[in-house]
């Protein structure tokens, strides 16, 4: 699981700047949420090597312009929050992980 998760976050930006707008962007984006969540349940990775890898994978402009699917939006802006003194009072945990529960579910 996490090879792909690798996989998909060394190509990182390169390919998010060269498919923008298109279907292929949406469902890479969305893969590689997916993975992430799944990741972050499994125990692969704690709270704040998730937000690393996701900070690394998206700009908090993808949170605020309209493309990302709702689960991965919240999951990543809970990444950006992480760490600030607005983490606690919009979800925290709770909606960190609910939103990773919501991704992992779309695989099965």
């Amino acid at each position: 699981m996490m090879t792909r998760a690798i996989s998909a976050r060394s190509s990182g930006k390169r390919w998010r700047s060269s498919a923008r707008g298109s279907q292929d962007r949406g469902a890479a984006e969305l893969a590689a949420g997916m993975c992430l969540a799944h990741a972050l349940l499994s125990g692969a990775l704690t709270v704040a090597e998730c937000s690393r890898w996701a900070l690394g994978t998206w700009d908090f402009d993808d949170v605020i312009y309209p493309g990302l699917p709702g689960d991965l939006k919240d999951l990543v802006l809970m990444c950006h929050l992480l760490g600030t003194e607005h983490y606690a009072p919009n979800g925290g945990d709770e909606r960190l992980l609910a939103a990773a529960r919501a991704l992992a579910a779309r695989s099965r």
